[in-house]
């Protein structure tokens, strides 16, 4: 054997000159032992390389280097060895700070063959302990996601058992976050690491919040900084009148009166309910919250010695908002707000004394809705009605008039039956009877009809609407007279006589009367169907193309897109159009018969 199995050189027995082979290990084992790459992306040597600098000859190299990719160059008295990588040559990579091996294939990084999995104690930058068995001393932690996401976990093996964040200043705990003892979740401080308080707990079974507050007291004064008590509850102690809360920003208070004291209104600083001064009592309560400037608003005031249900021991300006008032007497006629009125006879006036069970009014000009019913719910089924009914069955309806000497309009059921009115100053206007047939003018439906109008019916706008469409026809137009067509010569242009092709062609249609039955009709009424007589688009438009002339620029053809939007044609004729033109080309027709007749 010549050469270790990693390619040391052997001295041969009884080798001449065994000093060159011992220098060749050695200069093996100094560009091997103690690799230390310097670069490792390089494809060309560099132009004066020292002797010992070692490279990792990259991929496609040229120059000295060609054919030695992947292998490890050594300079040495001005030329390169060449050494092939081993599995396990390990190395350091001079301008990557990095630490490589050569797994037999590839060169890999050194931690990523690093097995840690059950490492007994771990620390980054600081000791682990018995304790800390995973310690780390740093600015910042980073944990980032591979995947859809992340999840730090907390185990605990058993629900008394603790899992949580500790937070502590000097190693001494300050506030704590998790399950700590039991499986709801706690928030909690402490002052000094040994006694602890709960702030705030969840409920594992149903996730409710249950807030744990001492009450702090303060002294009243007169400006009493309800935002410098240390909870949300406070104990104002003390008979001192209180002008303001301090200024603390969105702040939330419940607090306790424990003496008479005058609570002063400030419409800006501290509003209170009624907008008034009040002096409080021993036991009162009240909320009161605080705007982003720390203006401070009551949001709640209850008295200690009242029934909150017993508005006869409320004094000042009450709200009831959702009471039930324990068998409640008014005696008398009794005031509302804004000059309304209960009577004496259970009559309700809104506004003014009533003249009815229920009335409303109001002298207030630009009043804009005096009875203003709105549905604000996200549910579609829900209404905003006023319903009337008349126990007797006759007539339940909505009246108005601009005075009381005036004929009201009239809007509601004027029959048992329950038919619709609508009649502005008792004469009818608009009716529809139970059926949903309605009358324009009248108050009854003339049999059959769905629209009865008793007068004459004008389109909103002369020659802009029309009467159906090509899709939605009348079966059957009865007429007294027959239609009337604007005629005057002021209406019309290009006027002129019909060319000789138009003549053709109307002589032409003369023989194209066709007798013919309508296949709806046939479908409705099979062989009872009765037969027509008329021409046919198809052939009318023939006749025209015939000529050399284009049907569609006469308006005797008709031609519209059908509704149902599939890109169908509806065709049709304008049949007084096209009588004028055929008895022009019969007219035509027999003034030629005629002249050839003439002796």
């Amino acid at each position: 054997m010549s050469s270790t199995p990693h390619g040391l050189p052997l001295l041969a027995a009884a080798q001449a000159q065994k000093h060159v082979t011992h220098n060749e290990a050695l200069l093996m084992l100094d560009a091997l032992l103690c690799a230390r790459f310097l670069d490792r992306d390089l494809t060309a040597p560099p132009a004066a390389p020292s002797d010992g600098d070692t490279y990792l000859v990259h991929a496609t190299a040229t120059g000295d280097w060609s054919g030695k990719d992947g292998q490890i160059a050594y300079a040495i008295d001005g030329a390169w060895r060449f050494y092939a990588p081993f599995t396990g040559l390990a190395a350091f990579v001079v301008d990557e700070s990095r630490l490589v091996v050569f797994n037999g294939t590839a060169w890999v990084d050194y931690a990523s063959l690093l097995n840690l999995s059950n490492v007994p104690l771990l620390g980054v930058n600081t000791a682990a302990d018995a304790t800390n068995k995973l310690a780390t001393k740093s600015a910042a932690l980073l944990f980032d996601n591979v995947g859809n996401g992340i999840q730090a976990k907390l185990n605990k093996h058993a629900a008394g058992d603790t899992a949580s964040f500790l937070f502590q200043t000097n190693y001494s705990g300050r506030a704590e976050i998790g399950l700590a003892g039991d499986d709801d979740f706690h928030f909690k401080v402490s002052p000094d690491g040994a006694t602890w308080y709960d702030g705030l707990d969840i409920n594992r079974a149903d996730g409710s919040i249950d807030f744990l507050a001492s009450e702090a007291a303060i002294a009243s004064a007169a400006t009493t900084d309800l935002g410098t008590a240390p909870s949300l509850k406070v104990n104002v102690t003390g008979t001192t009148a209180i002008t303001a809360f301090g200024a603390a920003p969105n702040a939330l208070r419940f607090v306790r009166f424990s003496g008479a004291l005058t609570l002063t209104h400030n419409a800006t600083s501290l509003i209170l309910l009624g907008g008034a001064n009040r002096t409080t009592a021993a036991g009162d309560v009240g909320i009161y919250t605080s705007d982003p400037s720390g203006n401070w608003r009551e949001r709640d005031y209850r008295r200690a010695a009242a029934d909150p249900g017993d508005m006869a021991t409320k004094s000042g300006t009450q709200t009831l908002t959702n009471k039930t008032l324990a068998s409640p007497t008014l005696s008398g006629t009794t005031a509302l707000p804004g000059s309304g009125q209960i009577s004496s006879s259970g009559y309700v006036g809104i506004g003014g004394s009533p003249s009815y069970p229920f009335s409303a009014t109001t002298n207030t000009a630009g009043t804009a809705n005096l009875l203003f019913l709105q549905n604000t719910s996200s549910d579609a089924t829900a209404t905003a009605r006023q319903s009337f009914y008349n126990d007797a069955g006759n007539y339940a309806f909505l009246q108005w008039a601009s005075s009381a000497a005036t004929s009201p309009n009239r809007f509601g059921f004027v029959s048992s039956a329950g038919d619709l009115l609508f009649s502005p100053g008792f004469a009818p206007a608009i009716y529809a009877n139970a059926s949903g047939n309605v009358a324009i003018g009248g108050s009854s439906v003339n049999a059959g009809a769905r629209l009865d109008v008793a007068g004459h019916v004008y389109p909103h706008a002369d020659n802009a609407y029309n009467l159906g469409s090509a899709s939605f026809r009348f079966a059957t137009v009865y007429a007294g007279t027959g239609t009337i067509n604007t005629s005057g010569a002021d209406a019309k242009r290009d006027v002129r006589a019909p060319s000789e092709d138009e003549m053709a062609v109307a002589a032409a249609l003369a023989s194209n009367v066709r007798i013919f039955r309508f296949c709806d009709a046939v479908a409705a009424k099979g062989d009872a169907a009765r037969l027509h007589a008329g021409m046919i688009f198809e052939d009318v438009v023939a006749a025209f193309a015939a000529h050399g002339l284009d049907p569609m620029y006469y308006g005797i053809v008709c031609r519209d897109r059908a509704a149902q939007g599939d890109g169908s044609w509806i065709v049709g004729l304008r049949y007084q159009e096209l009588t004028q033109f055929v008895l022009a080309g019969l007219a035509a027709r027999i003034a030629r018969l005629e002249a050839v007749s003439r002796p």
